[in-house]
């Protein structure tokens, strides 16, 4: 009722104003206490005289409107009273008496609001503040001057994603890694289910074939993207083969829960078998749903690919292959071939000089090849995590094999809330 145009057209009426009833309307707050007895009006102005007679101008037309609307509620109760005939002295007696107490209760009714304290002009003004603004121009100021930094050093993700769409290679999404020796990041299943779905529309005219996941420059979390899409493939009910194609798998088995590295798998005929349970994979009821395994160097270059990758996809619903850079791993590029797909991963905080001239280098490869990259996916480094100290590496174990350090914290479980 205080906004109605009514209120407000009588309002601006009113000597100090100095507004219509749309700009009351618009610099106009009403506040109402939580038991609605109480609503404060505030108002604002050129200045603090004017602010100040618009607040009072407002209560004051609330007033006469709600004191209006009470006198014809109470005129329209006595027109119905003594429009009807009385039968006879007591009848019209109790007409009198009714017409009587209508108008004693409008009396003591009047306007039915009470102003508790009077709008008064303020001593200073609510803007602009000098010190305030400056601070924030201060502060501004600071944003901008480290946002120009960033842009000259070439090392802002958005950087990196214009610079891949420029190249024509799909963005599948962006994830968390951490250190290659240090402790692995919590998996984000939104974010992996996402890249993996983008995989698949990417994919989708594809034949079926194992998707090979390689760091377009050393260290840019390929293995913490091989466990996110692992994990969000088991979490949407698929079974799945990871195959280190790596010189050093003990990262990647690390953070799939794998204690002692496998012996490699020598024969395509053992393909069936030389699989080991991923304990940090589960689905959503806690069941191992990702098997891991790894290739040896003769049989990658061999020729028998093929073969392996058929038996594989023959047991399983999706089969990654995890490399680091193609541009330097040989068995990572002799897979290439075998591949359906093959994503690049980039770290989001490699300058766009370093992105650039690996992405160069890739190129050169795959162009041999008769290949080209389907999809990258960017790395977001965790912060706080330390690289270890030179000398810390996994302890051997007989027959030449590593033992990978375990994770400090588990990667995931397909029942994990995120």
């Amino acid at each position: 009722m205080m906004r109605s145009g009514a209120v407000l057209t009588a309002a601006a009426q009113a000597e100090g104003v100095g507004a219509t009833a749309a700009e009351l309307a618009e610099d106009l707050q009403l506040t109402a206490a939580s038991d609605g007895s109480v609503i404060t009006v505030e108002a604002g102005g050129d200045t603090g005289a004017e602010a100040a007679a618009r607040a009072n101008a407002v209560v004051a037309a609330y007033q006469a409107y709600v004191k209006a609307d009470a006198t014809n509620v109470a005129a329209a109760a006595v027109a119905a009273t003594t429009g009807q005939a009385a039968a006879n002295d007591d009848g019209l007696n109790q007409q009198r008496a009714t017409v009587s107490g209508i108008n004693a209760r409008l009396a003591q009714f009047d306007d039915g609001v009470q102003t508790v304290d009077q709008a008064v002009a303020p001593t200073t003004p609510s803007s602009p503040v000098p010190l305030r603004d400056g601070l924030i121009a201060a502060v501004v100021g600071a944003l901008l001057a480290a946002g120009v930094v960033l842009w000259r050093r070439g090392s802002r993700p958005a950087d990196t994603r214009t610079m891949l769409r420029g190249a024509g290679v799909p963005v599948l999404g962006a994830l968390d890694a951490g250190s290659p020796r240090g402790p692995a990041p919590a998996v984000d299943l939104e974010g992996a289910s996402a890249a993996l779905l983008s995989l698949d529309f990417a994919t989708a005219d594809r034949a079926p074939g194992p998707v090979l996941v390689s760091d377009l420059r050393a260290g840019a979390g390929s293995a913490d993207v091989v466990v996110a899409l692992a994990s969000a493939a088991v979490a949407r009910g698929s079974s799945v083969a990871v195959i280190s194609l790596d010189a050093d798998p003990a990262p990647l088995l690390g953070r799939l829960g794998v204690p002692v590295v496998p012996a490699p798998l020598s024969r395509a005929s053992e393909a069936g078998s030389f699989l080991v349970p991923a304990q940090r994979v589960t689905d959503p009821e806690g069941r191992t749903g990702c098997r891991v395994g790894r290739l040896s160097p003769r049989l990658v270059r061999g020729g028998e690919l093929d073969g392996v990758f058929a038996t594989l996809l023959g047991a399983h619903d999706l089969v990654l292959l995890h490399s680091g850079p193609l541009s330097t791993s040989p068995d990572g590029y002799a897979a290439v071939r075998a591949s359906a797909a093959v994503v690049a991963v980039v770290s989001a905080e490699d300058s766009a000089q370093e992105v650039s001239e690996a992405w160069t280098a890739l190129g050169d490869r795959l162009v041999v090849a008769g290949r080209r990259v389907d999809g990258a996916v960017l790395t977001r480094r965790r912060r706080g995590v330390r690289r270890p100290a030179s000398g810390s590496g996994a302890p051997a174990l007989p027959g030449g094999a590593a033992q990978p350090k375990p994770p400090q914290r588990p990667v995931v479980s397909g029942a994990s809330d995120r």
